[in-house]
């Protein structure tokens, strides 16, 4: 694993948020989104018609669901950072969203 800027990341990078990402049901399901958007790209589908993109979000979305409904986990790191990866995939592959998302920052 490396940054962007080709340095080693951080120790606590590599000791605290690494595992922790790994070991979630919930974030491991995350890359597999945001894979389906680039393989989408790739060949040439529109985002919001690929099957493998509606399918990742919609279980992506359950996972959300299950997580928060849960009595004993509810909303914690684990939840928000699955929703924002969610929202930064809408934002990054999907033009339409950011008109969207501009209109509830302003």
């Amino acid at each position: 694993m490396t940054s962007v800027d080709g340095q080693d990341p951080s120790k606590v990078f590599n000791d605290n948020f690494i595992p922790f990402v790994l070991q979630s049901p919930l974030l491991s399901y995350v890359p597999i989104l945001t894979t389906a958007c680039f393989k989408a790209l790739g060949n040439g589908i529109d985002i919001e018609k690929s099957i493998d993109v509606v399918a990742a979000r919609v279980k992506l979305i359950s996972l959300v669901n299950d997580h928060l409904s849960s009595p004993n986990r509810g909303i914690s790191d684990e939840a928000i950072m699955a929703v924002m990866s969610m929202a930064s995939n809408e934002v990054n592959f999907i033009p339409s969203a950011m008109g969207f998302f501009y209109i509830l920052i302003c």
